[in-house]
């Protein structure tokens, strides 16, 4: 079960906290993959107001998401007597706060922890590939900064250890037409790699001649198509 660490891409439809340090909000923020924390160096703050949220559009998402097993938010926060809450966005809802914790005069770090689908419900590989999720912070009581924010994706790989293979092999350089070439090469692929000599994963040239030979068939059209 792969763990992707999603990192923020840009501002989201919630802007209410102010960057403190740091060139922009959302480079204050990015924890980075794998994550890490610069504290005071790089950070955001909520100073004008209980209750204001701050969001950002992710980055980091994997494909072929086949189930999703769990999403989690974590955050790195700091200001004696504030307190922070994390939580998930998309289509314009929050969804129920993953956490609520008290901030202290030191920089703390606030394990990734359980985060509700915004709408209830259990996450779905659509949910993932939705352009409006969101992660977010919330200042819920005095003041609060907040160095680090990522979002922590537990989920099931389409086909399994195959894909790891067609993309270690540079499957994105390849000529695919659409999701139904994809899904005969898948096929192809798997079959070419089980009556293979070494009875092993294919190499990279492997892999594309694998392609080439697929494109090369034009009968039976309906279980190999031939590609432009």
């Amino acid at each position: 079960m792969p763990i992707a660490i999603l990192r923020p891409l840009a501002i989201g439809d919630l802007d209410q906290w102010a960057l403190a340090a740091g060139a922009t909000k959302v480079a204050a923020v990015d924890s980075g993959d794998p994550v890490a924390h610069d504290d005071g160096g790089t950070f955001i703050q909520e100073a004008g107001g209980v209750n204001e949220e701050q969001s950002f559009t992710l980055t980091g998402k994997p494909g072929g998401v086949a189930s999703v097993n769990g999403v989690t938010i974590g955050a790195r926060h700091q200001n004696a007597g504030g307190q922070i809450a994390g939580f998930m966005r998309m289509d314009a809802v929050n969804g129920a706060v993953a956490f609520t914790v008290n901030t202290g005069a030191a920089w703390a770090t606030q394990a990734p922890a359980t985060a509700p689908r915004p709408g209830g419900g259990g996450w779905t590989p659509a949910d993932i590939s939705n352009s409006t999720l969101q992660m977010g912070v919330r200042c819920t009581v005095l003041s609060v900064n907040c160095s680090t924010i990522w979002v922590e994706l537990d989920y099931q790989q389409v086909f399994g250890s195959l894909v790891f293979l067609l993309n270690l092999a540079g499957l994105s350089a390849l000529p695919i037409a659409g999701p139904m070439d994809f899904g005969q090469f898948m096929c192809y692929l798997s079959w070419r790699c089980r009556h293979h000599l070494r009875h092993t994963i294919l190499t990279e040239e492997e892999v594309r001649q694998a392609w080439r030979e697929l494109r090369a068939y034009a009968w039976p059209r309906y279980f190999f198509p031939r590609t432009a």
